[in-house]
């Protein structure tokens, strides 16, 4: 079963961060769908940008939306991945820092650091940035 989607935020590059009740936080990379069908909306940016958490998946306005079994088996584990255990202490490090969004494992200190490497960072092959070594294009 696919845990609930709890947390959504459209970023550049056409990148969306979501956060899962497992505390879990993902990056689901859309280029790859943009030239296939009614995906092919949301090459615009504001039309992007408006995405929505429904039904525990993403929807944008006109009913583009997608399965949420796929952004969670494809999201590819974002650094910023926590465990439920560190959440609250990463929050607080984050308000304290003045972090605008989620908390920031680089702002963790050093021993809450240790064991929140994500699968993506020990997968991605070298020299990709997280946001190349993203998701796959649709099959048509």
């Amino acid at each position: 079963m696919t845990p609930n989607l709890q947390t959504l935020e459209a970023l550049e590059g056409y990148i969306l961060s979501l956060g899962y009740e497992t505390g879990e936080l993902k990056l689901f990379d859309l280029k790859p769908y943009l030239d296939h069908g009614v995906f092919t909306r949301l090459k615009d940016l504001k039309l992007f940008q408006r995405v929505r958490i429904a039904f525990d998946t993403v929807e944008w306005p006109g009913g583009i939306d997608l399965d949420p079994e796929v952004l969670y088996r494809d999201g590819i584990l974002s650094q910023q991945n926590l465990t439920t255990e560190s959440h609250a202490s990463a929050e607080k490090s984050s308000k304290t820092l003045g972090c605008p969004r989620a908390p920031c494992l680089s702002q963790l200190p050093q021993e809450e650091k240790q064991g929140h490497e994500s699968q993506a960072d020990r997968h991605r092959p070298e020299g990709k940035s997280q946001a190349q070594a993203v998701g796959k294009p649709p099959q048509d």
